[in-house]
């Protein structure tokens, strides 16, 4: 049974619709990362200044933090789903600095292992109109999201990651409804 699902991608990819969507949908519980008492700290790390390796640094360790929640929740017997995990950690840094090896640094945490890995796409120009469209909330990290060569290098490193835990959406094609019927159909024993 699957009870540890990880929905990830780039920004603007859909994931906490399709979180919330499928938490409601299963009864399991939904976590983002970081979790909440990190986020007031998140300006600081976001700042264009920033090195990459500290930015990096501080998004881990609250994904460590984050990963208590989950294993509580699952020792409980419960189903979670989190918005972002290991991928978007290492793969949003390696496109700030691809000569770091994040992925490496991300193995010094003890990550829990999700039973399956959604990973949500769409055009770039889709993810671009979507990101322009919430250009009023005032994001941390916007200076990012709006960098077309940045959203583009995560975007692609997204469409490479293949397993057998993992299940890539394409939600430039398909409303947020159909997205979530074709998760849950892939959910079924």
């Amino acid at each position: 049974m699957i009870r540890f699902i990880v929905v990830d991608g780039p920004d603007a990819a859909g994931k906490t619709t399709l979180v919330a969507s499928l938490a409601c949908a299963l009864g399991y519980e939904s976590l983002k990362t970081p979790p909440l008492e990190y986020r007031a700290r998140r300006n600081h790390y976001d700042d264009v200044g920033v090195s990459p390796l500290a930015r990096f640094t501080f998004y881990a360790d609250g994904l460590a933090a984050s990963c208590d929640e989950i294993r509580a929740g699952l020792r409980k017997g419960h189903g979670v789903v989190v918005d972002r995990y290991v991928d978007s950690l290492v793969l949003h840094h390696n496109a700030l600095d691809p000569s770091t090896h994040f992925a490496a640094l991300a193995l010094a945490y003890d990550y829990p292992t999700p039973d399956l890995r959604i990973i949500l796409t769409a055009h770039i120009d889709t993810l671009e109109e979507r990101i322009a469209k919430r250009a009023t909330e005032q994001r941390s990290d916007s200076h990012l999201e709006r960098d077309p060569e940045y959203l583009n290098r995560v975007l692609e490193q997204f469409r490479q990651i293949a397993g057998p835990d993992v299940l890539h959406l394409d939600t430039g094609t398909a409303d947020s409804s159909e997205t979530l019927r074709t998760a849950l159909r892939e959910l079924q024993p």
